[in-house]
């Protein structure tokens, strides 16, 4: 705040609305934005709880419905976002606790996320920040160290349903052309309304419901294209920035070094454990046996450790 309030634009007066996110993004300041690869882990792990929040309230809602649900809820583990014209696809597992397995260019990243108020610690690798994350249309911005980063979301060109509820009324059709903030349907949920309206301006490709329908936390309700994406391929392209590299956050997981055969084997006991107390774990189970098999065919020192686990496991 301080930095911006001293900057001659400000004290000359007259600037436009948009002088802040402008100056949030300017050369001088991406220069300094060097934690991209922490905020796009806790931006992950972010989206990941908040599917999670969706399935949970989507579950309870159909168990007070029915009594008891017809489907049980299929988490969607792989979290996607664009960025600097790169698209990242990061598989999140929720180990227990507060730890969370990412993977992300076939690297694997052990991620600690402490929910702290209104802020959250992260932690990966020897690296530990405090950081704010807030929602903002259709990215998040995670403030790190008082820098902020901008994250778009991959939404695959869908807006979705925000909680359990019922479609009132439809207030756009398929192929109209709206600006931003433009309502396109309006939903109800204990008897609140709640507009549903355009993160960009655009085009209603295609609606999925209809008035009256009841709709589920996260269900896709409106196909919606950008202006910037059909206008902003070629300039994304030209624009493209530099591949992140996660590559110093997951630097244990392939190293021969006797230093990281501790880190590597809590992977292995945390990915085997959580497939017996319930938490996310890769599938199928069989693998999971076979890589803690191969760890101590590699590393007979560790036998004991992995005869200890799986008593432990068995009698979870």
């Amino acid at each position: 705040l301080l930095e911006l309030l001293s900057s001659k634009s400000i004290q000359e007066g007259g600037v436009l609305t948009d002088f802040v996110e402008g100056f949030l993004d300017s050369p001088e300041r991406k220069k300094a934005k060097r934690n991209w690869d922490m905020a796009v882990l806790a931006s992950a792990v972010y989206q990941y709880q908040q599917k999670y929040k969706n399935e949970f309230e989507n579950f309870t809602e159909k168990v007070r419905r029915y009594s008891s649900p017809r489907q049980m809820p299929d988490l969607e583990m792989c979290m996607k976002l664009n960025l600097h014209g790169h698209s990242y696809k990061l598989e999140v597992l929720a180990i227990g606790g507060p730890i969370y397995h990412v993977r992300v260019n076939d690297q694997l990243i052990v991620v600690e996320y402490v929910n702290w108020g209104n802020e959250v610690i992260v932690q990966a690798g020897d690296r530990k920040y405090q950081m704010q994350i807030v929602p903002r249309a259709n990215a998040l911005q995670c403030e790190l160290e008082g820098i902020p980063y901008i994250l778009p979301f991959d939404t695959g060109g869908m807006i979705s349903a925000p909680s359990p509820s019922v479609v009132l009324t439809i207030d756009s059709h398929e192929g109209q052309k709206v600006k931003k903030g433009e309502l396109l349907l309006t939903l109800e949920a204990m008897k609140m309304e709640m507009a549903v309206t355009a993160p960009e301006d655009g085009t209603v490709i295609k609606i999925n419901v209809k008035a009256g329908e009841q709709v589920s936390a996260g269900q896709a309700l409106v196909d919606f294209e950008t202006v910037s994406q059909t206008q902003g391929k070629e300039e994304n392209d030209k624009s493209q920035g530099s591949l992140i590299d996660f590559s110093s956050l997951a630097s244990h997981q392939k190293s021969a070094e006797a230093s990281a055969l501790g880190p590597q084997w809590a992977v292995l006991e945390r990915n085997y454990y959580a497939a017996f107390i319930g938490f996310d774990f890769q599938k199928p189970t069989a693998t999971l046996l076979s890589a803690v098999d191969l760890f101590v065919k590699q590393h007979p020192d560790w036998r004991k450790k992995a005869a200890d686990l799986i008593v432990k496991a068995c009698l979870a």
